[in-house]
């Protein structure tokens, strides 16, 4: 069963208790952000038997998005594992990912970061593939993890004509016993061929975001886009009722995934 986490819950912490998404993930580096209240709000639900499962993201994906968008990042990663892993220890928090800024500091640095991040937790984390790292880093990984990621899907450093390759990767990881998770991957493929153990979206925000309606179609078992009409502005309250009805559509897609893939996926 093809474990759907829908991302980004910072800005929105009350939509949790409402909606009560099974599976959820956020940002250590948006966590950093947020109130006292709004993190308490989080993790309270988090934590509750509402939430299956919960996936933190280091935040790497936004530090290269700021590269590529400035130019430079002033950051010192070492004391961010460091509030990273109290962020962790804090809450105990099972699924974690590397920081994987190959990109910005190299592999070679990932590695130390992603050692004392275990060191500080006690805990392996979901380390993150990006193809800079080569073919038998991958067989590494899968050989080393009983659950890793594969990076680079969102920012397209995997073009779509490479998307193929998907399933060579999860049938690799399964054949190692390893799950493996589809960064910011959610395609209607996710029941045909790439089932991923878990994907993650903020694909369900595109209501608040551009007026996009998205809409499960219990028939046809996919999400159908229903794009805002022309020449027409969103009312007062849009927003919140757009998020609630989102992820309400989106967690019956995602419903039908965990059952569509339950013999493909290695829960």
């Amino acid at each position: 069963m093809t474990r759907l986490f829908l991302a980004s819950w910072t800005a929105r912490p009350y939509l949790l208790a409402e909606a009560k998404p099974p599976y959820v993930l956020d940002s250590f580096h948006y966590f950093k952000k947020v109130s006292g209240k709004s993190e308490r709000t989080i993790m309270n639900y988090v934590l509750s038997d509402d939430c299956k499962m919960f996936l933190l993201d280091s935040g790497a994906f936004t530090y290269m998005a700021e590269i590529k968008n400035s130019g430079s990042v002033k950051i010192n990663f070492d004391r961010y594992v460091e509030e990273y892993a109290t962020f962790i220890n804090k809450y105990d928090i099972q699924y974690f990912f590397e920081l994987d800024i190959d990109s910005v500091v190299g592999l070679e640095k990932v590695e130390q970061l992603r050692a004392k991040l275990e060191s500080l937790t006690g805990k392996k984390c979901i380390p993150v593939f990006h193809k800079s790292r080569g073919k038998e880093y991958w067989f590494k990984m899968i050989q080393e993890y009983d659950y890793v990621a594969l990076g680079g899907i969102a920012i397209k450093d995997f073009k779509k004509s490479e998307h193929k390759l998907f399933k060579w990767f999860i049938d690799t990881a399964h054949k190692a016993n390893t799950k493996i998770h589809g960064l910011g991957y959610t395609n209607d493929s996710i029941t045909k061929r790439n089932n991923f153990d878990s994907v993650d979206s903020t694909s369900w925000l595109g209501g608040s975001r551009f007026g996009n309606l998205d809409m499960y179609d219990p028939v046809k078992k996919k999400l159908i886009k229903y794009p805002r009409p022309a020449n027409t502005k969103t009312v007062k309250g849009f927003c919140k009722h757009a998020d609630y009805l989102q992820c309400i559509e989106w967690i019956k897609w995602g419903q039908h995934l965990e059952k569509a893939n339950k013999r493909k996926v290695l829960w």
